[in-house]
C-alpha cells in the first residue's frame, strides 16, 4: 500500500501543474480587465498602466505564469486584487467553511441514500421500491439552486424556523447541507439499490439463507459489505464534486466558502483568488479519490494494492 500511495501522490503533481496552466490561461481569457475595474470609470490611461505595472499584468504571459508557479511552490498564492490581502489568509477560513458544509452534506447523503437503497432492494418492484426511486430521481433531477430557494421559502419565510443565510451556528448549516446532500443522496440510493440487488442474487447469499440465517443477518453480515464497494466509489465522487455544487449553494445561502470566494473573484477579475480557489478544488478532488481507493482495502480484505 505504501508504494501505491507514493505513486498516486507522484501523479498528483503533474495533474495539478496541467490544471494550473489551464486555469491561468482561462481566467485571463475572460472579458474584462482587472485594472479597468479597480481604477474605475474616472481613471486615466496612466492610472490603468500604473496599476497593470504594479501587479505585473503588463508582463508576458509566460513570465506571469512562471512567477505565479514559483510563488505557489512556496505556499504563496499572491495578493487579492480586490482586497489587497494575501489570498492564503482569505482562503483558509473559507476552506474550513466549505469542508464543514461538504462533510455534513455527504454524511446526510450517505445516510439517506444507503437506507433508501436498502429499503428498495429488500422489496424490489414494490410500492416502497418505486416510491424510493421516484424520490431519488427527483433529487438527482432538481437543480441545486432551486432546491435551496424552495427550502428557504418554506423554512425561513413561511415557518421562520431557520435563518435564510449566513454562517456561525448549526442552524445556519442545516439548509445548505440538505440542499447540497439531496442530489448526492439520490445518486447513492440508486447505486445502493442496484449493488445490493446484485449481491442478494449471488450464490453465497442463497447459501446463507439456506443455513437458516435471518434476513437481517444475511444483509448486514454478508450482502451489505460487498455491496458497499461501488457505493463508496459513488459517494467519494459525489464528495469530490460537492465543491462544484457548493458554488451555487454558498451563493444562495451566503455561505462564506470557496464557492462564493470563486464567484467573487470571477466577477472582480481577481486572478490570484480564482487561481487559488481552482487549485484547492482540484487538490481536494484528487485527495478524495485517493482516500476512496484506500478505503477499498479496509472494506474488502481481498483487494490488494500492487
Amino acid at each position: 500500500m505504501q508504494r501505491f500511495l507514493i505513486e498516486r501522490l507522484a501523479l498528483l503533481l503533474p495533474n495539478l501543474l496541467g490544471i494550473s496552466i489551464i486555469v491561468f490561461l482561462l481566467v485571463r481569457a475572460i472579458p474584462g480587465d482587472p485594472a479597468v475595474l479597480m481604477v474605475g470609470d474616472l481613471g486615466t490611461p496612466e492610472d490603468i498602466a500604473y496599476f497593470r505595472q504594479q501587479w505585473g499584468l503588463d508582463r508576458p504571459l509566460v513570465e506571469q505564469y512562471l512567477r505565479f508557479l514559483s510563488h505557489v511552490g512556496r505556499g504563496d498564492f499572491g495578493r487579492s486584487i480586490l482586497t489587497q490581502s494575501p489570498v492564503i489568509h482569505e482562503l483558509v477560513p473559507r476552506i474550513q467553511a466549505t469542508v464543514l458544509l461538504a462533510a455534513t452534506a455527504i454524511v446526510i447523503a450517505i445516510t439517506l441514500g444507503v437506507l433508501a437503497g436498502i429499503a428498495a432492494a429488500l422489496r424490489p418492484y414494490s410500492l416502497v421500491d418505486h416510491g424510493t426511486m421516484i424520490l431519488a430521481l427527483t433529487g438527482v433531477s432538481t437543480p441545486i439552486f432551486w432546491t435551496g430557494l424552495v427550502l428557504m421559502l418554506i423554512f425561513s419565510v413561511r415557518l421562520q424556523w431557520l435563518p435564510p443565510g449566513g454562517y456561525g451556528t448549526p442552524w445556519h448549516l442545516l439548509m445548505p447541507a440538505f440542499t447540497l446532500a439531496l442530489f448526492a443522496a439520490g445518486v447513492i440510493a440508486r447505486q445502493a439499490r442496484s449493488s445490493l440487488l446484485e449481491v442478494l442474487g449471488s450464490d453465497y447469499v442463497r447459501t446463507a439463507k439456506a443455513k437458516g440465517l435471518a434476513e437481517r443477518q444475511v444483509v448486514s453480515r454478508h450482502a451489505l459489505r460487498n455491496a458497499l464497494i461501488p457505493v463508496i466509489t459513488v459517494a467519494g465522487l459525489q464528495f469530490g464534486q460537492m465543491l462544484g455544487g457548493s458554488i451555487l449553494t454558498e451563493t444562495v445561502f451566503s455561505w462564506p466558502g470557496i464557492g462564493s470566494y470563486l464567484i467573487q473573484g470571477l466577477l472582480g477579475r481577481d486572478y490570484p483568488a480564482v487561481q487559488a480557489a481552482v487549485l484547492v478544488g482540484a487538490t481536494w478532488f484528487a485527495l478524495v479519490n485517493l482516500l476512496v481507493d484506500l478505503l477499498y482495502g479496509f472494506i474488502d480484505p481481498r483487494i490488494h494494492y500492487a
